[in-house]
């Protein structure tokens, strides 16, 4: 049965429906203190409503029950949280994958990591160690390897044969040559000759002996480019060499 306010002399005696606010932990009404006379505003004492709580309520943890104060508390730090997390604009780049930082530290890192790769039109350092992006060290790589299998190519032969001039004497058979891809010497004599590409032959160590009949040829990749020197004992001493 709904209690009604009593308005004597208006004859609206018992018209009016009361509004009573019920704490819902003692079932008993909630007292108000009102903020004056011809419907003034109506102040509810703080911790009086149970489901809405204290001021001072602490925050609950997530999907937990609690008051109404509780858990606005608790989305107000889990704001904060979010904001913690996403960083600031001044936050510096992340660059080691195994460290922690702010999202926008890490977005950082990341586009850091893309810049590394360099630019489609991005040309090759000039030397193998120097910096350079990811797309021109491919391209250093792909000229290395092109100057690579260039020496298993085909290449023009240059025929430095000839005698000994002099016994005992040295005498240059090819300049230098920083374009050498190879050289082979036969002797085609019955004695020993000596060669060298590091500087004039002697006939002794650390030029290289060879002898009546033996051929050398340059192994792949240890080529001289020096100017390449022989040496007989004998005038007239003969042999094959060519150089490519």
């Amino acid at each position: 049965m709904p209690k009604f306010f009593d308005l004597p002399g208006t004859g609206l005696e018992d018209a009016v429906p009361a509004v009573v606010v019920v704490d819902p932990s003692t079932g008993n009404p909630v007292s108000f203190s009102g903020g004056g006379g011809g419907g003034g505003a109506v102040t509810i004492a703080d911790g009086a409503d149970a489901a809405q709580g204290a001021v001072s309520d602490a925050a609950v943890t997530a999907g937990a029950a609690g008051t109404l104060s509780a858990k606005l508390r608790s989305v107000s730090r889990d704001i904060g949280a979010v904001s913690t997390g996403q960083g600031a604009v001044a936050d510096a780049a992340v660059t080691n994958p195994a460290s922690s930082g702010s999202v926008i530290a890490l977005l950082k890192g990341f586009l850091s990591m893309l810049t590394l790769t360099g630019s489609v039109t991005e040309t090759a350092p000039a030397s193998d160690t120097a910096s350079s992006g990811v797309n021109g060290r491919l391209q250093r790589i792909a000229q290395n390897l092109t100057s690579l299998l260039n020496r298993f190519g085909g290449a023009t032969l240059v025929s430095a044969s000839g005698t000994i001039t002099t016994g005992g004497t040295a005498q240059q058979i090819a300049g230098s040559n920083a374009a050498c891809r190879g050289f082979l010497i036969q002797n085609n004599s019955s004695g020993d000759l000596w060669f060298s590409t590091l500087a004039t032959a002697v006939q002794s160590q650390p030029s290289i002996r060879l002898p009546a009949g033996y051929f050398y040829e340059s192994p792949l990749g240890g080529v001289g480019t020096g100017a390449i020197s022989i040496i007989g004992a004998t005038t007239g001493q003969a042999f094959t060499a060519r150089e490519w």
